[in-house]
């Protein structure tokens, strides 16, 4: 059978092609530009800020052994355990803050071009980039893609798993429900709350004008993500809200407060976000109703997850902004839809422009003000505990997780021994125990006999009335035995050193 004769014209002299190509490298030169300044944002100064106890913790998680790293996720640390996962090769070469937060950073990064394709789907061309450029200038999510947790890990994965869910939606396939299952359960593992927006992701679904062999197809995708995240749930059952019981019940300051960093930072970003969705609003009504599903999609994403940890706040506080960070990504394509479909475009654009500079603005004052940060001085604290002790004295943590943070600068400083670390300590290396707990009563009182000094480092036990009531009873335990040498503070970390009364300072 002879084979039909080849075209004398191939694709790549086809003049169409040709066109689609050029008409594409102004997008791709775009895009191209905010990569760049997304990388710049994010990576500028990443070492600049001292770690803080839950930074400190990453480190000292990613380093335990695979036994003990598995019990503690089992134990008390489920939550971003896909992060701990990624972190741990690095963490053994993490010799300062800025290669720790790499790994956020680059995930920030890349959470940019990942909003501008799902951008792309939902609205077209124009929103994508207009979503990239509110991402890439957004101070909050700059804030949290230098911070060596999973905040920004969550947030790229949930626009991959929204990204996946819409081209499954448009056309079904094996690949693409397995990526969306994939990216939806890592989302998951990568923060708890990562759940409430593919809830949100999925309460769309019944709106959506599509055949009923792709909803059924998007249903075994859900189902697999449950199936995947039954291990977390048992977690969540068995441990309850305990990690969080520090919490207080939010009310309209800290509503507040979530709005203003989603935003930026300032509160003329929160009214050009808000003049945004309002432009979203109005573009939603001038489209036909086959496309008013992409806007419901995109807005459940924006507040249910707030609103449901909301109404759970009324049984056990559960709201706290930094949490809240999932839907981020959300309000940037929420507003960027609004701008770029509303008529007239000349509307659109003064609060484009309006939005673009006040971002520029908020990331400036971020990087000289900071924005949801705990002031903690870990960094000088730990300097200042190795160079002032002795061999042969203790240190005691209050709270066993503010021991993670000086083990990273203590690593810093191989030279120095530094104080015999009396708690937390259930052996040589870290556990998975020395992860809980407070010291007791009984190992405080038999110090004396072998330590002749001892630090008690302390974080997070001031109230407005002064130390808290365990911060009280271990000083009052340590002043039994020892006199009071020294005091001194740092941005949230208090060091006191006690010694018995024939030692001098």
């Amino acid at each position: 059978m002879a084979m039909p004769a080849q075209s004398a014209t191939t694709a790549s002299h086809n003049p169409s092609t040709q066109e689609e190509r050029a008409d594409r490298r102004p997008e791709r030169l775009a895009l191209a530009a905010l990569l760049l300044l997304a990388g710049v944002l994010r990576f500028w100064h990443l070492g600049a800020r001292s770690l803080w106890v839950d930074e400190g913790s990453s480190y000292a998680i990613a380093r335990l052994d695979w036994w003990n790293f598995a019990r503690l996720l089992w134990r008390r640390e489920a939550n971003m355990s896909f992060y701990y996962l990624l972190l741990r090769p690095l963490a053994y070469f993490a010799h300062s803050e800025a290669v720790l937060r790499s790994l956020a950073a680059i995930a920030g990064v890349l959470a940019i071009p990942a909003i501008y394709l799902l951008g792309r789907s939902l609205f077209g061309r124009s929103a994508g980039l207009l979503a990239a450029l509110l991402l890439a200038l957004n101070a909050y999510h700059v804030r949290y893609s230098q911070e060596a947790r999973g905040y920004s890990l969550a947030v790229l994965l949930l626009i991959c798993s929204g990204y996946f869910l819409v081209q499954l939606l448009a056309a079904p396939g094996q690949r693409t429900r397995a990526a969306y299952a994939t990216t939806g359960t890592l989302a998951v593992y990568s923060h708890f709350y990562a759940a409430l927006a593919l809830v949100a992701q999925w309460s769309v679904l019944p709106f959506v004008g599509i055949p009923a062999e792709r909803k059924t197809e998007v249903g075994r995708a859900v189902r697999i993500i449950c199936a995947a995240v039954i291990p977390l749930a048992i977690f969540v059952a068995a441990t309850g809200a305990g990690p969080l019981a520090w919490l207080p019940k939010p009310g309209w300051k800290q509503i507040y407060e979530w709005a203003i960093f989603m935003s930026g930072g300032t509160r003329l970003l929160l009214a050009a976000y808000a003049a945004g969705l309002l432009l979203a609003a109005i573009a939603s009504v001038q489209k036909d109703e086959a496309e008013s599903w992409k806007y419901l999609f995109v807005l459940a994403w924006l507040f249910l997850p707030a609103t449901l940890t909301l109404g759970l706040s009324f049984f056990r506080p559960l709201f706290l902004p930094r949490f809240l960070i999932v839907s981020l990504p959300a309000l940037c394509l929420l507003t960027a839809a609004g701008i770029s479909r509303v008529r007239p475009a000349a509307l659109g654009a003064v609060v484009g422009l309006v939005l673009i500079v006040a971002s520029w603005d908020g990331v400036r004052r971020f990087q000289s003000y900071g924005l949801d940060e705990p002031l903690e001085e870990w960094r000088m604290a730990s300097g200042y505990l190795l160079a002032q002790s002795r061999a042969g004295d203790a240190a005691v943590f209050y709270s066993s997780q503010g021991r993670m943070p000086y083990e990273f600068y203590r690593s810093q400083q191989p030279w120095r021994n530094g104080p015999e670390v009396v708690f937390p300590s259930h052996g040589a290396q870290l556990t998975f125990q020395d992860f809980m707990g407070r010291p007791e009563g009984s190992m405080l009182a038999g110090l004396a006999p072998r330590y002749p000094r001892v630090w008690l480092v302390m974080c997070h036990d001031l109230l407005p009335t002064g130390y808290d009531a365990p911060t009280q009873n271990i000083r009052g335990l340590l002043s039994a035995h020892y006199s009071l040498a020294a005091q001194v503070e740092f941005p949230g970390v208090q060091i006191e050193l006690y010694q018995l009364p024939r030692e001098k300072p």
